[in-house]
């Protein structure tokens, strides 16, 4: 049974099934099933292996903006788990380069005494210039 999609037509649907006997189709493609099978679990064999070499690695590759882009890592628990949950990655509005220069000085965390940039009182206000008028 399937869709009649040659003399079916909206709003009369009194024929939308029709029905076919594909028993000789079938037939000739079962003894293909267990070649299938096969080549499906050796695929599957391959992919997992893969994924257990990239696993094995996945501490040799430094976190980063690329963890989460394009694609979420599968292995983000894994290569993730040292960092503590409130770290340079939760600072509001701090750009991947600021992140990875800390990364690489190995601060994962920012200390209450640990500034980002120079705290300097504001002294002088820049002058405001009027604009120039030509004549």
């Amino acid at each position: 049974m399937h869709i009649n999609t040659q003399t079916c037509v909206f709003p009369d649907l009194a024929n939308l099934f029709t029905v076919a006997d594909i028993t000789a189709e079938v037939d000739r493609l079962l003894p293909e099933i267990p070649k299938r099978l096969e080549q499906f679990k050796v695929t599957l064999t391959e992919n997992l292996e893969l994924t257990l070499v990239m696993r094995a690695d996945a501490q040799a590759i430094a976190i980063g903006k690329h963890c989460a882009n394009p694609n979420p890592c599968p292995f983000t628990q894994t290569c993730w788990q040292h960092v503590p949950e409130v770290s340079i990655f939760t600072i509001p509005r701090l750009d991947w380069k600021k992140k990875d220069a800390l990364l690489t000085q190995g601060v994962l965390a920012i200390r209450a005494s640990h500034t980002l940039r120079d705290r300097r009182p504001v002294t002088q206000l820049p002058s405001v210039r009027k604009p120039a008028y030509l004549r």
